[in-house]
């Protein structure tokens, strides 16, 4: 049974406990807490895309546009100049073959 509160304290573990010592780890653990923080926000910066003024965006569109119509291209070549872009090839077939089946 319990007599007074230096037992309880005593049982606990906290008997040689101070409060400059609980003030000095409360801080200390702030301070890891922060600079964990710091570290992580340091390491995972967002990134953003940039304002751009009306003659940039008009040349980045133009830039775009350039591009997916080289790539456009370049697809219609791989697919025998038909365009479609179905992904589909077009196999050129002699005209003595004929359908069978349809």
């Amino acid at each position: 049974m319990t007599h007074n509160g230096e037992q309880v304290l005593q049982r606990l573990n906290f008997h040689e406990s101070t409060v400059t010592r609980a003030v000095i780890r409360q801080g200390a653990l702030a301070g890891v807490s922060y600079l964990l923080t710091y570290l992580m926000l340091a390491w995972k910066k967002p990134m953003f895309q940039r304002v751009l003024s009306p003659e940039e965006a008009a040349e980045a569109k133009e830039k775009k546009e350039k591009k997916e119509k080289k790539r456009r291209w370049g697809r219609k070549k791989a697919l025998g100049g038909s365009g479609q872009g179905t992904g589909v090839p077009v196999v050129n077939v002699p005209s003595t073959v004929r359908a069978v089946g349809l």
